[in-house]
């Protein structure tokens, strides 16, 4: 768990950073300036109530892992998505704003893993979580994906859903995570369920995994 942890600070770190010069903006949250592709990417996030292959759920349960300063929650309410919705961030100045912006909804500081017990959401959702890996060397990005995206699927009782950068690219950004769509169908597969969707196809340099009990 030593090397998880060294992951998590590192991440911390990274994101702290970019909150501390930007704040709660799509800047400070290391989404840069475009925010048409964020709303491309957040949108392909809530595709997973429609996917679900066991039907749609009246104002569901859903914890936002790595939702900054509630950026995704508003924009879920901008477009008529009634949610319960939580979310939980390793940086403390991004979650106070949340907080802040949004009373009604539930924000907390620190891992998931220890704050919720298993099943305690429908759906688990993450966009970005996997993005900017810090200084960790990649093999601990690596557990570090496999951990967090395991513990999500724990949480849950529908489904998850979260969004990775693909192998598939002519350049790498060392500051970043890659990682192959094969290998995360495999992954996911192997260890959470049959029931995976993968969307390859969003015009992004990421894809979305959508995982179902």
């Amino acid at each position: 768990m030593e090397t998880i942890e060294n992951v998590r600070t590192s991440i911390a770190a990274y994101y702290a950073s970019y909150f501390q010069e930007h704040g709660a903006t799509m800047e400070g949250a290391a989404w840069g300036s475009d925010r048409e592709r964020l709303h491309t990417r957040w949108r392909h996030i809530y595709e997973i109530f429609r996917l679900d292959p066991c039907g749609a759920v009246h104002q569901p349960t859903v914890l936002d892992v790595g939702c900054s300063y509630g950026g995704m929650y508003a924009y879920a309410l901008e477009n008529g998505l009634r949610l319960r919705y939580s979310g939980v961030d390793l940086v403390e100045a991004a979650v106070r704003a949340a907080a802040k912006a949004h009373p009604e909804a539930a924000f907390a500081c620190g891992d998931f893993v220890t704050l919720y017990p298993k099943e305690s959401f429908e759906y688990v959702v993450s966009c970005g979580s996997f993005a900017a890996k810090g200084e960790a060397p990649h093999r601990d990005m690596h557990a570090y994906w496999k951990h967090v995206t395991t513990s999500m699927f724990a949480a849950c009782t529908r489904g998850i859903v979260f969004n990775v950068f693909t192998s598939r690219v002519n350049g790498f950004n060392p500051d970043f995570f890659y990682l192959s769509p094969v290998e995360a169908l495999a992954f996911c597969m192997e260890n959470m369920s049959h029931n995976v969707i993968i969307q390859h196809a969003s015009g992004l340099f990421d894809y979305f995994v959508y995982v179902y009990k």
